[in-house]
């Protein structure tokens, strides 16, 4: 019995050794650049490429092997699979010996010793089946999700850029793409959106903060006529709840699935409705330093995504201001162009005149439509390096200055010229049409100037004798205002001021109602343009294990953690 008692505690002091030994010889490493990119070529096959920066731990062992996740088995073969370390062919590729459903890399004699670096590249060609059938605005599309490689044995945080590359034939206004998950330290929206060398489009993200510890899900859709209906699947229905039949505990799963479409469902229609509104694209929001000063009052709105409604209106008394148009006929908005335009316009006035000179109220709406989307594009170029939240803040100065102005002056006569000056300014304010009627509920308001050629029926003679001249005392010591005209109040033409504010508020009630119809579908196709929608995540995506690894493209959600049917799972990146 002693001789057992002996055998089996030297058994136990062996197996705490080996053990200890094998714990003891787990990678410790940190990535000091990290790029992914998933492309999907006409034929619906797809690449996945990784470059890493591997920076071994001087106390850490000798790295020989990287271990990167794939897609769910039968997606791919090992002889499209290859890769470089400093340059030189990885000569071992085969399936993980510790990570189900990953591949390994073995780096061989260009193994990464302790205390230097090694740069790895990974190539995953001709992968298949990881496209799936989904609807976007009721269109047939085709949808994929892309997990990120990730690592046990990693420490700090990583510069990454995922890329999405879309197959070709696709304009940019048509695809979608999916709002990272997983802990994305960078931004929902992507920090590029653009068209390479092959005339494709591509969805790109960046952070400085990336966490390589753990997987991170991309995705987008695309028109499915771009790519042949063969290589397109249909999800089934575990598929589409998420769930997998031989799965421990099915029935619990299925319920937190079930309670997580339902709660993303009414998230995301939410969500998607905000978002129609957000015109402006991603990278105008990627932050630089400093404030872009010298942008007019239009620029300013677009800046702050302020209603397109009320950036027109915006556009429309400026162009009244200059003198280059007359109102015609409020209900519909007709405008007149003057002849000769006076010099200096700038191109969003130009194009909102020609828009006008459109007959069909659709051709009238495209044009403003495009109109809008060259000042955001405009708008973006000029905002290069420059601060987005710092900018703001300087021109919402500007307009709590500009309002200022006005309240401050203590005749009717003061307050009407400070806000023809500064009125665009003013238009900034979140609180427009309340701040309006606030300043303007006691007293006249003389009109401005330019009020005949905005309000038809009122001549051109009964308004120029409102000009005030900018010279002019606030007061006088009898109490009357000093006109360039030398003209005394009682001459002024003038409104009460509530129908002054409800005339001027209106004015953007009337130009959304008259001319751009439903403001939402509006801006919408504008947002399609600029900074196009994401839709809800589709029914097959990838994923990750616990450990490590990764698992890449369409398909299933890995079974390791997530519970759902059929991926590889792959549960040791980075090594041993």
């Amino acid at each position: 019995m002693r001789k057992f008692f002996l055998l089996g505690a030297l058994i136990l002091v062996l197996f705490l050794t080996l053990t200890g030994s094998a714990a003891g010889q787990s990678y410790s490493f940190s990535v000091s650049e990290s790029e992914a990119a998933f492309s999907v070529d006409d034929n619906g096959v797809v690449t996945i490429e990784y470059f890493y920066t591997f920076v071994n731990d001087p106390s850490g062992p000798l790295m020989e092997y990287i271990d990167v996740g794939m897609p769910y088995p039968g997606t791919y073969n090992l002889d499209n699979l290859s890769g470089t370390i400093n340059g030189k062919q990885i000569t071992h590729v085969a399936p993980s010996t510790v990570a189900k459903g990953s591949v390994e890399f073995g780096l061989g004699s260009n193994s990464i010793q302790p205390g230097t670096s090694g740069d790895v590249y990974i190539k995953l060609e001709g992968i298949t089946d990881v496209l799936f059938t989904t609807k976007v605005d009721g269109k047939d599309y085709v949808s994929f999700n892309f997990s990120t490689n990730y690592f046990d044995g990693i420490h700090g945080t990583t510069p990454m850029t995922v890329s999405l590359i879309l197959p070709p034939k696709i304009t940019e206004d048509q695809p979608r793409y999916y709002p990272p998950k997983g802990g994305w330290a960078g931004t929902s929206d992507p920090t590029e959106i653009f068209y390479n060398k092959e005339n494709r489009v591509v969805y790109r993200w960046y952070t400085d903060q990336a966490d390589l510890s753990k997987p991170f899900r991309f995705g987008a859709a695309f028109p499915g006529a771009v790519v042949p209906t063969t290589v397109v699947s249909q999800p089934s229905i575990w598929d589409i709840l998420g769930v997998s039949f031989n799965q421990i505990q099915p029935f619990l799963f299925f319920c937190c699935c079930a309670a997580g479409i339902i709660g993303f469902s009414i998230w995301g229609s939410i969500n998607a409705k905000k978002r129609r509104m957000a015109y402006l694209p991603p990278k105008i929001a990627v932050e630089g330093h400093g404030i872009k000063r010298g942008l007019t009052a239009v620029e300013a709105a677009i800046l702050m995504e302020q209603p397109l409604d009320k950036v027109l209106t915006m556009i429309l008394f400026g162009l009244m201001k200059k003198g280059a148009a007359r109102v015609i006929t409020r209900e519909p908005l007709e405008i007149e162009p003057s002849s000769p335009l006076p010099e200096g316009l700038y191109a969003y006035e130009t194009g909102f005149l020609e828009a006008f000179q459109k007959k069909g109220k659709s051709e009238r709406q495209k044009a403003i439509q495009d109109m809008i989307v060259g000042v955001i594009k405009s708008l973006t170029e000029k905002m290069k390096g420059f601060s987005r939240k710092e900018t703001i803040t300087y021109y919402e100065g500007i307009m709590a200055a500009a309002w200022q102005q006005v309240e401050a002056a203590n005749t009717p006569e003061v307050r009407s010229q400070k806000y023809e000056e500064v009125m665009e300014w003013t238009m900034l304010d979140k609180q427009y049409d309340d701040h309006t009627r606030e300043v303007f509920t006691t007293g006249p308001v003389f009109l401005p100037t330019w009020w005949w050629r905005f309000s038809p029926g009122t001549t051109a003679a009964s308004t120029t004798a409102s000009t005030i001249s900018t010279s002019a005392p606030a007061a006088a010591p009898g109490g009357t205002i000093s006109s360039s005209h030398g003209m005394g109040a009682p001459s002024l033409p003038h409104l009460p001021g509530a129908d002054f504010a409800a005339s001027i508020v209106g004015g953007v009630q009337s130009f959304a109602s008259g001319v751009l119809g439903d403001v939402n579908a509006f801006t919408s196709g504008v947002t399609n343009r600029t900074n196009p929608v994401p839709v809800s995540t589709p029914s097959r995506g990838g994923g990750g294990g616990p450990r490590g690894g990764g698992s890449s493209g369409g398909g299933h959600s890995c079974a390791c953690a997530c519970a759902c049917a059929g991926c590889a799972c792959a549960c040791a990146g980075g090594g041993r």
